[in-house]
């Protein structure tokens, strides 16, 4: 979204009113000491929890909210401490929250949530998102050459048409290829919708922006029910190899490619 990754934590943390300290691991001892510390200095000496990345699952953020025998077992919250794949070796407690021994070599990074400052006006914190917003959509590309904004749905539409890349006798390489394009389309989908409500919130404050917000709100909506066009091609959301084959189709694969490029006009 950025050329700097922690742009999105920063501007979190500020909206809210809070300071806060990003803290990434090598994998070496002394980080798995200095982790160690700056949890325990955090939940027990300042009574706050910290966002951690890992833990549990893969690297996305969870709530450590415990710990115990000198921070060798954190327990907290994640989303996918349920599932199975992911929750191999960990324990709950009786409250529900999970008990995890060995983390850190599954804890890529940790933010500690700083002091409590003036929270900015509600205005400031709206103005801010929807400028940035815009520059988001309108950046064709970000720092480590990744596509970005509008120019991404391009990139996607033509990425999809490329039949070279989507190997009849390969279902490996067909099933690998379908998981990165419906983990792009949950994305776009839960995204795109979540931006609309918070576009209905921001019209609810800022009346003189409510009509033009508005038109954004019924774009981002219209660009949900899109993907959702795009996973009924392919059989619905969820992943199986019958869906996999399908990319094979060229036909499939340019219906989807319409379905992208619509997606993005829609933002015009």
């Amino acid at each position: 979204m950025s050329d700097d990754p922690l742009e999105p934590v920063r501007r979190g943390f500020h909206a809210v009113g809070y300071g806060h300290e990003v803290l990434y691991s090598t994998g070496s001892r002394d980080d798995q000491a200095r982790f160690r510390e700056r949890i325990i200095e955090s939940i027990f000496d300042k009574q706050r929890p910290v966002i951690a990345q890992g833990v549990v699952g893969p690297p996305e953020s969870c709530l450590v909210a415990g710990y115990d025998e000198n921070g060798e077992v954190l327990i907290g919250w994640s989303f996918f401490q349920g599932f199975p794949p992911f929750n191999t070796g960990v324990e709950f407690e009786a409250s529900g929250y999970f008990r995890k021994r060995d983390w850190f070599r599954d804890t890529p990074s940790l933010i500690l949530i700083g002091d409590k400052s003036p929270r900015p006006p509600l205005d400031e914190v709206y103005r801010r998102a929807l400028a940035w917003a815009l520059d988001v959509v309108r950046r064709p590309v970000v720092s480590d050459g990744r596509h970005s904004g509008l120019a991404a749905y391009t990139a996607w539409a033509e990425g999809i048409v490329n039949d070279g890349e989507f190997p009849a006798d390969d279902i490996d390489s067909l099933r690998a290829r379908y998981e990165v394009h419906d983990d792009a389309a949950g994305i776009v989908a839960e995204g795109r919708w979540y931006a609309a409500q918070f576009l209905k919130q921001v019209a609810e404050h800022e009346k003189a922006m409510a009509g033009n917000l508005a038109e954004a709100v019924r774009c981002y909506e219209a660009e949900h029910d899109l993907v959702w066009k795009i996973w009924r091609i392919f059989g619905g959301p969820g992943r199986s190899d019958d869906s996999a084959r399908k990319l094979f189709d060229p036909g499939v694969r340019r219906e989807t490619a319409a379905g992208h490029i619509e997606t993005a006009l829609q933002q015009f």
